[in-house]
This record gives C-alpha cells, sequence and structure tokens, in this order.
C-alpha cells in the first residue's frame, strides 16, 4: 500500500523525536525504549501475527513463535509504534479524517508502524551516512544487516528508501526443475519483492519473471557470488523495459539485486 510522503515523514519524525525526548543515543534494543516509555513486554500465543499491543495494559504480546532475533526485533520496533501513533493525538487525529474506512485506517496504521519500525531499527540519517562513506552497493546489505541486526527483506527495504538515484532494489527466486542427471536448472527467475528509490515511479510487480535472454539468467549457478553488468535492462510485468545497470549477489537460491535505472 502506497503511504503518501508526508505521512511517511510524519512518522519518521514521530520516532526520530522520541529518541532525543528520551534521550536515547546510538545503537537502541526495543526493550530499551519500551521501559522508557513505560511498555511491558510479555511472550503468548498468538493467531496469524507476531506481535499485538493492548492500549489499557500498556503491554506489547509477541507471539512465541518469534524466534529470530530480528524478526522479534523489528516486531517490538512495530508494537512501540503503535503505542506512538496513537497517543500523538493530531497525527492520530488526521489520519481517522483521512482514512474514513475501517479496513483502510487498519492498513495504513500498520504501513506507518512498519515504517516507524525501521527508523527506530536502521535510522536514516546513519543509513545515508553510511551510503556516503562506502557508496551505494548491493554490498551495503551486509553491512546493514550486521550493524543494524534487520533481516536481508529488511535492509533491502532500508537501502532502497535511502538511495540517492533513480534504482529498484528486488529479491529474486530461482525455481528448479530436477532432470535424471540430478542436474539443478532453473526453471523460472522471479521477483520475489521489489522496492523502488523515491526517485523512481515504476514498480517492478511481484512474481514478475525475468526474461531468460537477461544476463542475471547467467549467474544462477553461482553461489554467494557477486555479479555485475552494464547497459542491460529491467523488463515490467507488463512487458516494457528500461535501461539498467545491474548488479547483486546470489545466497541460497535468492538473488538480491539492485537495477540502478539508466
Amino acid at each position: 500500500m502506497d503511504i503518501p510522503r508526508n505521512l511517511r515523514e510524519r512518522m519518521e519524525q514521530l520516532v526520530q523525536n522520541t529518541l532525543k525526548d528520551f534521550n536515547i543515543i546510538g545503537f537502541t534494543t526495543p526493550e530499551d525504549v519500551a521501559q522508557r516509555l513505560g511498555l511491558t513486554i510479555h511472550n503468548g500465543k498468538l493467531q496469524q501475527v507476531d506481535g499485538a499491543f493492548d492500549e489499557e495494559t500498556k503491554v506489547i504480546l509477541i507471539n512465541d513463535n518469534v524466534r529470530l532475533d530480528q524478526r522479534r526485533r523489528f516486531t517490538l520496533f512495530h508494537e512501540i509504534c503503535h503505542y506512538l501513533l496513537r497517543h500523538d493525538d493530531e497525527f492520530f487525529s488526521d489520519l481517522n479524517d483521512l482514512y474514513e474506512d475501517d479496513e483502510e485506517f487498519r492498513k495504513v496504521e500498520e504501513r506507518l508502524c512498519d515504517m516507524g519500525a525501521i527508523e527506530f531499527a536502521a535510522p536514516k540519517e546513519e543509513v545515508q551516512a553510511l551510503i556516503n562513506e562506502h557508496g551505494f552497493s548491493i554490498h551495503l546489505l551486509f553491512e546493514l544487516e550486521e550493524k543494524f541486526h534487520l533481516s536481508k527483506q529488511s535492509a533491502m527495504w532500508r537501502l532502497a528508501e535511502c538511495a540517492p538515484h533513480s534504482c529498484i532494489l528486488a529479491i529474486c527466486r530461482a525455481d528448479f526443475d530436477i532432470f535424471p542427471l540430478l542436474k539443478l536448472v532453473p526453471k523460472e527467475i522471479k521477483i520475489e519483492n521489489a522496492w523502488n528509490s523515491e526517485w523512481t515511479p515504476y514498480k517492478l510487480r511481484k512474481e514478475t519473471s525475468i526474461p531468460k535472454d537477461h544476463p542475471i539468467w547467467t549467474t544462477s549457478d553461482s553461489f554467494d557470488e557477486y555479479f555485475s553488468f552494464e547497459d542491460t535492462y529491467i523488463q515490467y510485468y507488463s512487458g516494457s523495459q528500461m535501461e539498467a545497470n545491474v548488479e547483486g549477489v546470489w545466497i541460497n537460491g535468492r538473488a538480491y539485486i539492485v537495477f540502478d535505472l539508466i
């Protein structure tokens, strides 16, 4: 769901103000932020969701099934953002005026809390400083994973948000057929997820197939190997193409790719 830029910026500012008001400097844990805000964290059984926030008791409940540290960290920050959003009377009132349909409002609130969570976990200012220091590259995926304790998917999203130019970041999935000689040959390579930089109006749809004449196909037997191609293209679901430089790396059957639009 697309969220207007002014709402995204207000959510980021809400997080930044919280960190400033509570004098939270440098790397922080969601447990520390929750404690400063007077929130309590409990583990428990939840149906179909990773976390929930109880407004009356000020309790964040985390699903027992959330065992990965990266996922737990993001979920906690997400639930903290529900608290912050609902206690910013002006912001919350504006959202209610803009989205009168309950289901639409719920989706917008969830999306904004994701945006707030990533600002807590990997502040935009710090990510942009890394880009300025090292240059924009798929190699920063690993830097963000390690420095900010992010999943690869969250790191790709954050890189796209902070990119200083027109580009699309994507995770591609290779689907394989097994032939009699047990040689693994990709049947298809498809877009599993994709994120635009703010300079890029065109979206790359999930499940878009990578054409078999695209140079990405020549790298599909790579393992943890970096690849790059200049003056190639990106193809959208409609079949239309745009010129692009491509760089990426294969990890466990998925390619993490930057399409730099030319």
